[in-house]
């Protein structure tokens, strides 16, 4: 939002600025610049700090989907492979499937040792299943076995694992 001598304001019957439209469209392009009118100051404030937050860099924000307790430990494939029998605490467990909002799944594990410690962050699931069958998800309330990408072998029970994305959001100014 840029005020250009060339820009004038004009008084109409009721007495409010208002710009005048050839000059406005004239400085505007001579100057590259953007202009907003309005009557209303915090109007005009809001839209000026929306344009600016467009100029500032996307934040990560973590979006946590659905999260699962470990109640049991399961060596597969010769002690190759450990699969975590687990129970959907809240929301839901995906597998990263064909669908495209679904393909940055990604899946942490959390200790409660006194303290919440993440033992392992940013894996992916190498395989979600419900009673043998293999599924796209895991809603709460229901069972399932999780295999993570990592080969993470060193699960313990009462484990938590996350199935969680990572949004790129716009800052919006205060």
């Amino acid at each position: 939002v840029q005020y250009d001598a060339a820009t004038a304001l004009n008084n109409n019957n009721n007495n409010s600025p208002t710009m005048d439209n050839k000059a406005t469209t004239t400085a505007a392009a001579a100057s590259s610049s953007l202009v907003q009118c309005d009557d209303v100051i915090y109007r005009l404030i809001d839209r000026a700090k929306e344009i600016f937050g467009t100029y500032l860099p996307p934040i990560p924000i973590t979006v946590v989907h659905g999260s699962a307790k470990v109640q049991a430990i399961y060596p597969v494939d010769n002690n190759q492979t450990t699969v975590a029998g687990c129970m959907v605490q809240h929301g839901t467990l995906y597998h990263p499937s064909k669908k495209k909002d679904e393909e940055n799944m990604l899946y942490r594990v959390i200790r409660a040792d006194g303290e919440k410690t993440v033992v392992t962050e940013n894996s992916t699931c190498q395989s979600l299943r419900r009673l043998k069958e293999t599924v796209d998800s895991v809603r709460r309330g229901e069972e399932c076995g999780i295999v993570l990408n990592d080969q993470y072998s060193n699960y313990q029970l009462d484990d938590i694992i996350e199935c969680f994305t990572i949004e790129m959001k716009h800052v919006t100014l205060k």
